[in-house]
C-alpha cells in the first residue's frame, strides 16, 4: 500500500486482493453517503467482479482519500499494462467493474459525500500523479450525471 500526505488530506492506494476483501464495512458506510449509491458500486458488485474477471495481466489501483482517519473518497479503478504494436508498453487505468471489450457494469463513479467532491476528484488526480499509476485513464461508464463528470472536466 502506497500512502502519500497532503495537508490534512491523504491518499492509500489498494494494490492486493487482501487489502480489497477488507474494506467492505467502510466502502459501503462511504458509499451509502454518496450521490453514487448504486448496487455497480457496492463494494459485493465490485469485489465479485474483481475475483470473476480479472486476469494476471491486470492490477488493482484503488485510491482511497482520507481526511484525518475518516475516508471521504473512493476511486474504484484497476490497471492493466498494454501493448502498443510491440514498440512500446503504457500504464491505463479502468474502473472496477470494465473492460475495454465489454462493459459489464453501470453509473460508474468516484465514491464521495456530497460535499467533498471536489477535494476527492482532485485528491485522486494527484495521487494518479504523485504514485504515477497510470499513462492512460479510461473510464468507461461513467454516470454522467455525477458531479465527479464537471470536476474532472475542469
Amino acid at each position: 500500500m502506497h500512502m502519500a500526505v497532503k495537508t490534512d488530506i491523504r491518499h492509500e492506494v489498494i494494490s492486493t486482493t487482501e487489502q480489497f476483501g477488507s474494506m467492505q464495512a467502510e466502502w459501503n458506510r462511504l458509499l451509502k453517503l454518496s450521490d453514487s449509491n448504486h448496487i455497480f458500486l457496492s463494494w459485493e458488485w465490485l469485489w465479485k467482479w474483481w475475483n470473476i474477471y480479472s486476469t494476471e495481466k491486470e492490477s488493482l489501483c484503488i485510491i482511497l482519500l482520507y481526511r484525518g482517519e475518516v475516508l471521504i473518497g473512493i476511486a474504484p479503478f484497476y490497471r492493466v499494462t498494454k501493448q502498443w504494436k510491440n514498440l512500446f508498453s503504457y500504464r491505463r487505468v479502468l474502473f472496477l467493474g470494465t473492460t475495454e471489450l465489454s462493459l459489464i457494469s453501470e453509473y460508474l463513479d468516484i465514491i464521495s459525500r456530497p460535499e467533498d467532491i471536489e477535494t476527492v476528484v482532485q485528491g485522486v488526480l494527484e495521487a494518479v500523479l504523485d504514485e504515477d499509476l497510470s499513462d492512460d485513464l479510461r473510464l468507461q461508464k461513467f454516470d454522467t450525471s455525477s458531479r465527479s463528470v464537471d470536476r474532472l472536466k475542469e
